[in-house]
């Protein structure tokens, strides 16, 4: 999650010079019992979102890029030890304050007003050194990728609150961890998540209990037309729209019974183009 390199709003990372907050937290997490002989709570942060940002999450990594922020040197053996349950608290306190900052620093779009909450949820594949394949075992097409775990992350957008952050196996995909999030949803909040956990159930359950939702159409959905006549692809469906925008209510689902709404803006041909492309390279993958 710290894993930017490109730092679009430069004062949610100003806290990290922030000596003050940062010992607060380090303090109510247990992760600062005493004053730091070599690592400090904010050379710590520093040095774990600079090893992540090159992709390097070991301790010697980490242990590395803590030295380039203290003069004093500090071992991989150190960090292992500070790296306990409070570490773990004390980066997560961190991280909400990052995303709680961005949150507050970037104004809201007037659309956002309207609805009570706006609940973003993403998922990402931690890489870990194929020492940890035992625990952490994964399939993947290359041979560096041996070991990886999913981590599950879900937050408000409005108020920068995050909901939760949950560890699961490399086999836990999206899809399966699609349903997770109902627990959490009230009625008048928007959901926002990628593809990747598309269910035409889910946006039913949403619907009925108040929850609105945005979604990507999955390529190969089927669009009901009704008087007897075949079910129609996606793309069939948009190639007969007319003007630059498309707003309109369908019914989806395996019986077509679920009214939803597609919204669609017509894009340059240069766009579409590259669009077909990739998705033509996407299917030659699989």
């Amino acid at each position: 999650m710290l894993r930017d390199l490109s730092l679009p709003c430069r004062k949610t990372v100003d806290f990290l010079s922030d000596s003050t907050f940062l010992h607060q937290a380090a303090k109510s997490t247990g992760f600062l019992k005493r004053k730091p002989r070599k690592v400090t709570p904010e050379d710590f942060v520093k040095a774990v979102r600079h090893a992540t940002a090159h992709a390097l999450t070991s301790f010697e990594a980490i242990a590395r890029h803590s030295a380039d922020e203290d003069t004093q040197t500090c071992s991989r053996q150190n960090i292992f030890k500070r790296c306990g349950v409070s570490a773990v608290d004390f980066m997560r306190k961190v991280l909400d304050h990052a995303i709680a900052s961005r949150a507050t620093a970037v104004p809201l779009p007037e659309a956002a007003v309207r609805f009570k909450r706006i609940i973003i949820q993403d998922g990402s594949l931690i890489r870990f050194h194929d020492s940890a394949r035992e625990h952490f075992p994964a399939v993947s097409s290359t041979a560096e990728d041996k070991a990886m775990l999913r981590l599950q992350f879900a937050y408000d957008y409005k108020s920068g609150r995050t909901l939760f952050a949950t560890p699961a196996a490399y086999s836990h995909t999206d899809a399966a961890a699609s349903a997770d999030l109902l627990g959490w949803l009230e009625p008048g909040d928007l959901c926002l998540r990628d593809m990747g956990y598309y269910k035409t159930g889910l946006f039913e359950t949403m619907d009925a209990t108040g929850v609105f939702y945005l979604s990507r159409f999955k390529p190969d959905v089927k669009i009901p037309q009704g008087h007897g006549q075949p079910a129609i692809g996606l793309d069939e469906f948009l190639r007969g729209a007319h003007g630059n925008l498309l707003d309109q209510a369908i019914h989806i689902g395996a019986k077509g019974s679920f009214t939803t709404r597609v919204v669609a803006v017509r894009v340059p041909g240069k766009v579409s183009a590259e669009a077909q492309m990739q998705a033509a390279r996407g299917s030659e993958a699989e």
